[in-house]
């Protein structure tokens, strides 16, 4: 039986209560107080007396590195006290992962709720409709299970006009990454036809703002809210807003001061992030919702490159946005770990046990399909991710996954299986335990041959598996390119990092990216 459907003709017999034809049930006389009983045990153990539809939100961050969530210990100078605190009191995920190492494949993988390659999306710019109208978005699900209302606030980059957010499932938004924004409501909750305007202020301050409105607009009953706050993206932080003067200044070992300076801009967005993640959480206390809210948390991808500095004619700081994913092998746009693994926390009071650190992988599809089930809907075959509940619950200690956990993008292919990672990069291949070797320094296709058939039997029958436009070609990769970097180490001129280290026994500071050691 659904929670919430216990007849009423069961607790009148239990309980002794008597109908009233003009006012519903009555407490005339109790008759019956071990049936009263009963029947209020039977409603907690089926849900019925706790929030039916619980409230869900779900936060992505924009090129937002691994090292910077406090929680992480990585680097002092990180500054997200509510993010810790809400993942302290929650599930901390070490091993949390977007589908994709670029913004539109991983918020179509997200917002799908299956690979992207699957529908034949790789990259950005791939399709003006990167979510097909036949594949249905999350919030589109959420709408044909009904009962909620759903909001979308942020940087979108699924597509415009037909594909926007009013017209993919959200019936209320604030649609907009940086300065220009087309919303139906405004800042206090009111609803208003759909307009477009302009801000001049911090765009990560103000899409808090909105996210908080959404919850005051629709706090009376259930609702399901998107967020994408568009941080710590470039562009950087003007130095004149206030995030950034407020910011004390960093200095880093064997760094300049152009890359501190930089450095401090990242993590004054990354603290308005914090703050625009509190903003949210004081309008859910403020309406007595914190205990019927999930809250999922996760950057789209790893943070952009900054090490091409150190090779001449490459790249510059500009395209630098002050994250980073230090301990991490690779960045945005790459396979390996720094370019998919990501700040990762769920928090729920009361629903989901306190003080859980996961080391098992999770995926943004994770946080699909979990929503969609505490919406009430179902997980269709076509969708790649796993409830999550049973292992935050504490009801399973394993994740009840089907498939692996796969990857395409660029000229690379990889995979996960029971903590192993393969990855194909051009026409070559690295083999990974990456519990045990988190920052992929070692190469274990060589010691391990049985697992590197088994997985990469596994990792090409998954590629061969998707649609033409859907794969990557797989081209070589030459010296002297971006992943040849990953793979040889830096150049010999890059400094120490001292929070870089190697080996992992006794680890010395290194210079970033260490060489790939087989």
């Amino acid at each position: 039986m659904a929670a919430g459907s216990l007849p009423w003709w069961l607790f009148s017999c239990l309980s002794g209560w008597t109908p009233n034809s003009r006012n519903g049930f009555v407490p005339q006389r109790v008759k019956n107080w071990p049936g009263l009983c009963a029947f209020a045990w039977l409603c907690l153990s089926c849900g019925w007396l706790a929030a039916e539809k619980p409230n869900i939100i779900i936060i992505l961050s924009d090129d937002h590195g691994y090292t910077d969530l406090g929680a992480y210990g990585i680097d002092a100078n990180v500054q997200t006290p509510a993010m810790d605190k809400l993942a302290a009191n929650g599930a901390l995920m070490r091993y949390g992962y977007s589908t994709a190492p670029q913004c539109v494949p991983s918020r179509a993988g997200l917002m799908s709720g299956r690979v992207q390659n699957t529908f034949g999306l790789r990259g950005n710019g791939d399709s003006d409709e990167p979510i097909p109208k036949d594949v249905p978005t999350l919030a589109e699900r959420i709408k044909a299970v009904g009962g909620y209302r759903t909001g979308f606030v942020g940087k979108w980059h699924l597509g415009s006009g037909d594909n926007a957010p009013g017209q993919r499932g959200f019936d209320d938004f604030v649609d907009g990454p940086m300065s220009r924004y087309t919303a139906n409501y405004d800042l206090s909750g009111k609803a208003m036809p759909t307009t477009s305007y302009t801000i001049t202020g911090n765009r990560v301050e103000h899409q808090g703002k909105a996210a908080a409105a959404f919850i005051e607009k629709n706090h009376a009953q259930p609702f399901f809210l998107y967020v994408g706050l568009y941080g710590p993206h470039l562009p950087r932080i003007k130095k004149d807003d206030p995030y950034y003067l407020n910011f004390p200044a960093i200095h880093y070992q064997n760094s300049t001061a152009e890359l501190d300076d930089i450095r401090r801009q990242g993590l004054a967005l990354v603290k308005a992030i914090d703050d625009a993640v509190d903003r949210m959480m004081v309008k859910l206390r403020e309406h007595q919702l914190e205990d019927k809210t999930i809250i999922f948390f996760a950057g789209d991808n790893g943070a952009q490159p900054k090490y091409f500095t150190t090779l001449k004619g490459r790249e510059t700081l500009s395209k630098w946005d002050g994250s980073e994913n230090v301990p991490l092998r690779g960045e945005k746009g790459s396979l390996w770990e720094g370019g998919m693994k990501v700040p990762m926390w769920v928090y729920a009071k009361g629903r989901i046990a306190a003080g859980q650190t996961i080391t098992q992988s999770v995926s943004t599809l994770d946080f699909t399909a979990t929503a969609l089930k505490l919406a009430g809907g179902e997980l269709t075959p076509e969708l790649d991710g796993v409830d999550l509940l049973p292992l935050l619950t504490k009801k399973s200690s394993n994740l009840a996954r089907k498939k692996d956990l796969f990857w395409d993008w660029g000229d690379g292919i990889a995979l996960q299986r029971d903590g192993w990672k393969i990855h194909r990069f051009g026409k070559r291949f690295a083999l990974f335990q990456i519990q045990n070797d988190p920052n992929e320094f070692f190469d274990l296709q060589h010691q391990q041959p049985e697992k590197f058939k088994e997985l990469q039997s596994a990792l090409m029958e998954r590629y061969n598996s998707l649609p033409e436009q859907g794969r990557s070609p797989l081209r070589a990769i030459g010296r002297g390119v971006q992943e040849e970097v990953y793979v040889v180490g830096a150049p010999e001129t890059a400094l120490a990092d001292p929070r870089y280290l190697y080996p992992y026994d006794n680890g010395k500071p290194v210079a970033y990216p260490a060489p790939l050691r087989h």
